[in-house]
């Protein structure tokens, strides 16, 4: 299991949250802490698919069929080393990786920031708020 089922939602931690998407009748999700992307039947919970990359997904989000994806160890945990976090564009249908940018400047990637729409992928590093090309990861302050 990735979390205990009896704490309290607020007590999850928020990459945690983000590690799930559905999509139409499918679901994109991980299975276990460090193991990659599956493309389960959102109906039967059947695993139609697993990416075998990226593994050591933090967190995701899903926009026109790609999954961007967060790589790195967790935020917060106290051997957490987010000054060097991988985020990669996926296509969602068969996990071939489209771009990977490196976010290790500004203090690192702040967990549980990652958002996309349209063309836009924003995040936060420790010291500001990046906007970058979706189409290509390229971005700035």
């Amino acid at each position: 299991g990735i979390w205990p089922s009896n704490g309290y939602l607020k007590f999850i931690a928020t990459q945690i949250q983000r590690r799930i998407a559905a999509v139409g009748d499918n679901v994109y999700c991980l299975l276990g802490t460090g193991e990659p992307i599956s493309i389960l039947d959102g109906a039967t919970g059947e695993v139609l698919k697993c990416h075998e990359n990226p593994v050591n997904t933090q967190e995701m989000a899903y926009a026109a069929g790609i999954l961007y994806v967060a790589v790195g160890d967790p935020f917060g945990e106290r051997t957490s080393r987010d000054t060097d976090v991988r985020l990669l564009a996926v296509l969602a249908s068969s996990g071939e990786t489209l771009w990977t940018s490196h976010v290790n400047d500004d203090g690192g990637y702040l967990g549980g920031t990652l958002a996309v729409r349209n063309q836009h992928l924003a995040y936060c590093t420790k010291t500001g708020i990046i906007c970058a090309d979706a189409r290509t990861g390229e971005g700035h302050r």
